[in-house]
């Protein structure tokens, strides 16, 4: 069978269990009526539950199983925001058909809403329905939900941007060096001009002391391009000029990606990266080096059921 690679395919389980697949696929009963893709090779499928599978595939049923680097997806959520709230422009995106599609359950985005006071509101994913009549039902608050068709996700849903702010930091508090990336001027610049208002930064104050701010404002005239900073809970800012950020100002280090639409930033924050796929070679072997026949034939009873004793000690 010829296999391609997809990234966040939806797929449904062979017990009416879908989520998303990332890995390689095959066509099965191609040319047929029943011809669809399945899970074939090495893959990972993320369950609307928030279940991880990871393993080997064999046309849609998985033969070999390995511990994935994750137990369950972590849901991409905004802090600072409860089910309800009022959205900022600068906290959404707007999100395709495609990208929107890519929301897992328990994920965040924000609601088109009849209140003018309101006009987008925070909520989760509480459901998916798949099929013909694809939508995803959101929490809209603590006592009910809304579910938004496919037709309508372009104009009813934005997706939230994760701005580059540290959990346990205030705006005003000191830094710490561990929390800063501390570069070149040269570098610190180039990296400083990509802030976008409501990203976090670290400010040098009087007495060389570095705090912790928030870009609330960015003018970007080439003679004098300026990026304002909120240095206080009383709402006091400072302005610097870009060529002068060098020096007074360092970007925070970010663990985590952004919660974007894949269209713009082509992450995937569920996806097998480089860096889980080392770790989790390290005391197993790579199964990206296993004949695909060899483990097929290896997984099998001689009666040809599977044989789930060959899962990976680990699991």
């Amino acid at each position: 069978l010829a296999k391609k690679s997809v990234v966040d395919f939806r797929y449904g389980d062979s017990n009416g269990d879908f989520g998303f697949y990332t890995g390689t696929v095959a066509t099965l009963c191609a040319g047929t009526i029943d011809e669809k893709d399945a899970p074939h090779g090495r893959g990972e499928i993320v369950y609307d539950d928030g279940k991880i599978v990871e393993g080997v595939w064999s046309k849609g049923i998985l033969k070999v199983k390995v511990p994935p680097g994750l137990d369950r997806y972590k849901p991409c959520l905004l802090p600072g925001y409860a089910i309800g709230d009022k959205g900022h422009r600068d906290d959404m995106v707007r999100g395709t058909v495609k990208s929107i599609s890519k929301l897992h359950v328990n994920d965040c985005a924000f609601i088109r809403r009849s209140d003018p006071e309101k006009p987008w509101s925070y909520a989760t994913v509480k459901s998916r329905s798949d099929g013909d009549d694809l939508s995803i039902t959101f929490r809209v608050n603590s006592r009910s939900s809304k579910t938004i068709g496919v037709a309508q996700w372009a104009g009813h849903v934005r997706l939230p941007v994760k701005h580059d702010n540290l959990p346990g930091y205030a705006v005003g508090d000191l830094g710490r060096d561990e929390d800063m990336i501390i570069a070149s001027s040269r570098k610190t610049v180039l990296s400083v001009s990509k802030l976008r208002i409501g990203d976090a930064a670290f400010l040098c104050r009087p007495k060389e002391r570095w705090i912790y701010a928030i870009v609330s404002e960015r003018t970007h005239e080439d003679d004098d391009a300026k990026i304002t900073f909120r240095i206080n809970h009383e709402g006091d800012t400072e302005s610097i000029g870009i060529s002068q950020c060098g020096r007074r100002v360092r970007r925070v280090k970010q663990q985590e990606h952004r919660c974007l639409s894949g269209e713009v930033l082509n992450i995937i924050p569920h996806s097998i990266s480089k860096t889980k796929t080392s770790q989790r070679q390290k005391g197993r072997v790579a199964m990206n080096d296993v004949n695909m026949e060899e483990v097929l034939v290896k997984s099998s009873a001689p009666d040809g059921s599977s044989n789930m004793k060959h899962e990976s000690p680990h699991a």
